[in-house]
């Protein structure tokens, strides 16, 4: 069996049955709330208007005044036990209009493009062109479902979100930089009526 057919064999295999696995095993009992969402905008680059729903869903209205030369995103997922780190989930780089020759590396990638192709306008293009931009129904249940296989009661976890741009030659500047704090909490189980 040569190593392209194992590799097709093996994602088969995960694509059949982890669908099916996953919600048995996820930790149905534990919830993750916003409990804090900012995006800021460098000043000179345009403005932000987040719009929390509720502690579950975010929206977001971004205007940039200029074009963005070679756009850079910067995830790091991770979490916090008592205001301390925990763990690392997630840490990626990716030059934005790189993103659709690099889904295949990393299913939190395909994620990323999935949520960016369905709830937003963002341009993926090199350069990035000024304009207006929206985030609509960000939310914790879909967007985020692989960490809810780690989730731990009274936690946080953290989704650092960096958009950088080139100034200069070789010099990168911060434009966009969002922050999702989320706290896992723990669900009151509903009790079933006793039978006579």
């Amino acid at each position: 069996m040569d190593w392209m057919e194992l590799n097709v064999k093996s994602y088969f295999i995960i694509i059949t049955i982890a669908p099916k696995l996953i919600p048995t095993i996820q930790k149905e009992n534990y919830i993750a709330m916003y409990s804090k969402v900012t995006v800021t905008i460098t000043p000179g680059y345009g403005a932000a208007n987040v719009t929390v729903k509720n502690r579950k869903t975010w929206d977001c209205n971004l205007t940039f005044s200029q074009d963005l030369e070679n756009p850079e995103m910067h995830i790091d997922i991770y979490g916090l036990v008592d205001k301390r780190f925990s763990r690392r989930f997630f840490k990626v780089s990716f030059k934005t209009c790189n993103l659709h020759r690099i889904l295949g590396t990393s299913p939190f990638l395909r994620v990323t493009a999935n949520m960016l192709k369905e709830r937003s306008n963002m341009s993926l293009e090199c350069p990035m062109p000024a304009g207006k931009y929206y985030v609509r129904n960000m939310g914790l249940e879909t967007d985020l479902i692989p960490l809810a296989l780690f989730y731990t009661p009274n936690s946080t976890d953290i989704v650092d979100v960096l958009l950088t741009a080139e100034k200069d030659k070789d010099r990168k500047v911060t434009v966009l930089h969002t922050l999702m704090e989320t706290k896992i909490l723990k669900m009151k189980s509903r009790k079933s009526p006793k039978k006579n």
